[in-house]
């Protein structure tokens, strides 16, 4: 059996149902190649020094409509941005606007996720119930964690026999 691979994943949140409804998410994926640990931030202050420390994989980040400027800030700058896999987390606040009830919702939501993934965003997400993405995406990075050269530890021969599929039985 291949080694299970671990990915660190910080969510920025207020709250923690985006952080329940991943965790939720993944224990019912079927045979997941690998585990993500996900960690917990509540600001975009502890976010950036969590990534610091934690070395992330994927940092998701929850949008409101009280933090969309320093999100956008926060995923344009390029030290974020190159250092991890992006996803923007919609609050309903985020698109919901009793100022301007001449747009549609469904435009305005359109529209703030073009922002997100104009400033860096590679995924978004406007719902905990829309995880299909994330599940795609462990899927991805399992694929890649398998099948990258650790080449501190071990041979390349070594590399290639432990990745073969017969080599689980």
């Amino acid at each position: 059996m291949m080694n299970q691979r671990i990915s660190v994943w910080i969510v920025c949140e207020q709250t923690g149902r985006w952080a329940a409804a991943i965790g939720a998410a993944f224990l019912r994926a079927a045979e997941p190649k690998f585990s993500p640990r996900l960690y917990e931030s509540r600001n975009l202050r502890e976010l950036e020094s969590a990534i610091q420390q934690q070395q992330a994989s994927v940092t998701l980040v929850e949008v409101r409509r009280d933090n969309l400027p320093q999100v956008l800030d926060l995923l344009s700058s390029e030290a974020f941005h190159s250092t991890t896999y992006t996803v923007g987390l919609m609050d309903y606040s985020a698109w919901q606007s009793d100022e301007s009830p001449h747009i549609k919702s469904v435009e305005r939501k359109r529209q703030t996720a073009d922002i997100l993934r104009e400033a860096g965003a590679k995924q978004v997400i406007d719902s905990p119930r829309r995880l299909r993405g994330l599940l795609q995406l462990q899927e991805s990075l399992a694929s890649r964690c398998a099948c990258a050269y650790p080449a501190d530890k071990q041979s390349i021969e070594d590399w290639v026999r432990s990745i073969l599929p017969w080599q689980d039985e």
